[in-house]
């Protein structure tokens, strides 16, 4: 009775079972489909990672976010760290206090053109073959690599597009007496052939001043392109200035104290996470640019050296960031 009126107006009857069955089979294909989805989804967020990396010749790591990065390791803290050193200023020293901090090296050295990919080689590798350590890419096109509770270092400059990418981290800001970095980096360029060393035979030569006169002629606008786009991140809010003189203890162990300890609560959050034995045992670490026992700006300076470092615009700089004569 029931069936030859669903006839009538045109429907079929189905049984039970076969509904089961129909419906059954209708959730597992929407299941399918719900996977799949799922999949083209982490697909598509992999690809927008790795598109702009396309061509560049180093190795990504695919995290469990299916996000890409420069590390697979796994990391402690939910931040990660910027640090904005001036040449020479301790940038890898500030490294290795970041380290005891429990944060891990991301391997980079961070410059708009590119990085400096220190991830895999030792130390004396590295600075023999630095050109081919050197990745050409966009800033913003590879600094999303840089995962959570890593650490990176750069001497990157205080304009927009790196204020746009440096929110995303706590950033410190290293200076120094710009005349013991001036000095340094001529040191650093000597012992390893940079600039014009090699081709103006004054890598080798003992007579410090003599040196410094050569390196400040030739190279010392080098120092000073680096630095001075540097000075606007004394303004910036939520940036951490440190002085290496400080965390060193040149200006007394009041201020050392005070200094880890800032750097210490601004990156974790706990203060006390740092003392003066550790930044003894850092001190006495070598790193990739370490030119052996520290600098003294005054053993290698005279009347040529001070006037090429003031028509560089060194004394103006020096002032700015709270350097007196």
């Amino acid at each position: 009775m029931i069936q030859r009126l669903f006839h009538k107006l045109g429907f079929t009857l189905i049984r039970n079972d076969k509904y089961n069955s129909l419906f059954l089979e209708k959730e597992e294909i929407s299941n399918e489909l719900y996977q799949a989805r799922n999949k083209l989804s982490e697909l598509n967020t992999i690809y927008e990672s790795i598109s702009a990396l396309a061509g560049s010749n180093f190795p990504i790591y695919i995290g469990a976010d299916k996000k890409t990065y420069f590390n697979s390791t796994h990391v402690e803290w939910t931040d990660k760290v910027l640090v904005l050193s001036i040449p020479k200023a301790g940038t890898y020293m500030m490294g290795e206090i970041l380290k005891r901090l429990r944060f891990e090296d991301s391997g980079i050295h961070a410059a708009k053109w590119g990085f400096a990919d220190l991830r895999f080689d030792h130390k004396s590798y590295i600075l023999k073959n630095l050109a081919q350590k050197n990745k050409v890419i966009n800033l913003l096109d590879y600094i999303h690599l840089v995962r959570s509770g890593e650490y990176v270092l750069s001497h990157l400059p205080a304009d927009p597009e790196v204020f746009s990418i440096s929110s995303g981290f706590k950033n410190i800001f290293l200076i120094r007496d710009i005349r013991d970095c001036f000095v340094s980096f001529m040191r650093y360029s000597a012992k390893n052939g940079f600039g014009s060393a090699i081709e103006k035979d004054w890598g080798s030569l003992d007579d410090k001043r003599r040196q410094m006169e050569l390196f400040a002629e030739f190279d010392g606008s080098i120092f000073f392109d680096l630095s001075k786009p540097m000075l606007g991140w004394l303004y910036e809010n939520d940036v951490l200035t440190v002085r290496y003189e400080d965390i060193v203890g040149d200006n007394g162990d009041f201020k050392k104290k005070q200094a880890i300890g800032e750097i210490a609560k601004f990156t974790t959050g706990n203060g006390s996470l740092l003392n003066a034995e550790d930044i003894e045992a850092i001190k006495s670490t070598e790193t990739i640019t370490s030119s052996g026992k520290r600098t003294e700006w005054k053993a290698y300076w005279s009347e040529k050296v001070d006037e090429i470092f003031r028509s560089l615009g060194g004394h103006d700089l020096n002032q700015t960031l709270g350097y007196h004569d």
